[in-house]
């Protein structure tokens, strides 16, 4: 069609395309120009171009591009992750002290202080969640200690069972697990089961 143009219309024009090739593809521009006979066009020259490398160096430029566009998401989502959290940690405090207060006045015999129990265990796990959303957003520096495997795994078993929901059924599985100790950063290893655990769950 563009050959076609050229020799009707006497216009210069170009063209890209695409060959694939044993070692990949390759890709190419032509362009086209037309040669005069009086007022005649009588023939067309065509000049095709190698452009692989450039299409290539384009191609990553792109990927790099997105990975920094990635990147900054990251770290506003972190930032607003921080911000929440920290925000969120200051009225724990406040509700745990004043639970703390009312579990004082009461006596050892009290229905009331089982229910106020029960608050600050629910406390501590939102606690728990916000050092997990602090860590994310501050992205702290690694500290591996010695840590038993199958203990931290049955620890997280009541988190990742909130977390997934009811309608996933969590099954933890840790046989001769107790015998694992690795050095790793307690903190990040937790992540990394979480995100098993919610990729897992999206899978499904």
């Amino acid at each position: 069609a563009v050959f076609k143009q050229v020799l009707d219309e006497g216009v210069v024009a170009s063209y890209d395309a695409k060959i694939e090739t044993p070692a990949g593809p390759k890709h190419f521009t032509a362009r086209m120009a037309p040669i005069r006979a009086g007022n005649e066009v009588d023939r067309v020259m065509v000049v095709v171009t190698d452009v692989t490398e450039r299409r290539e160096a384009e191609a990553a430029q792109e990927r790099l591009h997105l990975q920094l566009q990635h990147a900054q998401k990251m770290e506003a989502i972190g930032q607003l992750t921080g911000g929440v959290a920290h925000d969120f940690n200051n009225l724990l405090l406040t509700i745990s002290g004043n639970l703390e207060l009312a579990q004082s006045c009461l006596d050892d015999a009290s229905e009331g202080r089982a229910f106020i129990k029960d608050a600050l265990d629910g406390v501590q796990r939102a606690r728990d969640l916000t050092q997990r959303l602090l860590a994310f957003s501050r992205k702290p520096p690694l500290r591996p200690a010695p840590l038993v495997v199958g203990t931290l795994v049955e620890s997280m078993e009541s988190f990742l069972r909130r977390t997934l929901g009811e309608t996933i059924d969590v099954s933890t599985v840790t046989d001769n697990a107790q015998d694992h100790v690795c050095r790793v950063d307690r903190a990040q290893l937790e992540n990394a089961i979480l995100n098993l655990a919610l990729n897992a769950r999206d899978a499904m």
